[in-house]
């Protein structure tokens, strides 16, 4: 698939599932979203947000998301059914599963809250420092090799490339949807903290596949829908055993301010 057929299905399409009801939504699974032998977990994640922001409607945006991919999500017809579980005034903790068939392909639960005012706002987080994008040779070739990167641009500008054998499990860098300025909405953040490669795969020396088993996202900022367009992205891996890998990755903004950090587990096929 060339370039110009990859845009086909842009992540404002793919990741947006129709409503069939309050608390149904129907959409169609393709293959050029894979990952390996199925759809790349955080698309999964990105449709399974959009299907519970309409559910829980407006006023409270997307605080937490903690999604579990239970079956390999392949192409197809699927189904999102979303569920209240508890709501409050300024509150609402949702759930919603990915299903075809009345097979789970993946479950999510998340948070909903309001905003409040707080004397801590004053605090000021370090910032990522990154060289200017224009500064940055794209790739390398290997955050290429999924069919879903085709939708991605990339500029790594810490750490060494996937299966090269490096030294530590440390990379970073700018990306970006090649669709270009997209909105700045919480159904971007796990698509984009779940691009890259997986930071434990530098230390491999070898290439070698793998998964997502779970991913576990919390939004520091309230994201306003204006375009946004290149993106910062840094990531850790302190753990690697018996074939799972950890991952800690923090989004942030062309400022190099955070957006929204993940925990995730990894396995490594090999």
């Amino acid at each position: 698939m060339n370039e110009d057929r990859a845009r086909d299905r842009p992540f404002s399409i793919a990741s947006a599932f129709a409503p069939a009801g309050p608390d149904r939504f129907v959409g169609e699974l393709t293959e050029d979203w894979y990952q390996g032998r199925a759809l790349f977990g955080g698309l999964t994640a990105s449709i399974l947000v959009r299907a519970m922001e309409a559910h829980a409607g407006e006023g409270r945006p997307l605080r937490t998301l903690h999604t579990t991919f239970c079956a390999p999500a392949t192409a197809g017809p699927a189904v999102v059914v979303t569920e209240v579980v508890r709501e409050g005034r300024s509150v609402a903790f949702m759930r919603a599963r990915l299903e075809r068939e009345d097979e789970v392909l993946a479950i999510a639960t998340a948070t909903f809250a309001r905003e409040r005012r707080s004397f801590a706002e004053s605090f000021e987080p370090p910032r990522l420092a990154l060289p200017p994008v224009d500064e940055v040779a794209p790739g390398p070739e290997a955050l290429f090799l999924p069919s879903f990167s085709r939708y991605f641009q990339f500029r790594q500008a810490i750490g060494q490339e996937a299966f090269s054998g490096g030294a530590e499990a440390h990379v970073g860098g700018w990306c970006r949807l090649r669709e270009g300025p997209v909105r700045a909405e919480a159904a971007l953040v796990p698509v984009m903290l779940d691009s890259w490669a997986p930071a434990a795969l530098s230390r491999h020396p070898r290439w070698a596949p793998c998964a997502s088993i779970d991913i576990f996202v919390q939004l520091h900022r309230v994201l306003d829908g204006s375009p946004i367009d290149w993106l910062g992205y840094e990531a850790h891996s302190a753990h690697l055993d018996s074939g799972y890998a950890d991952e800690r990755a923090t989004l942030y903004d062309a400022d190099g301010r955070a957006i929204a950090s993940a925990k995730q587990l990894i396995a490594i096929f090999d």
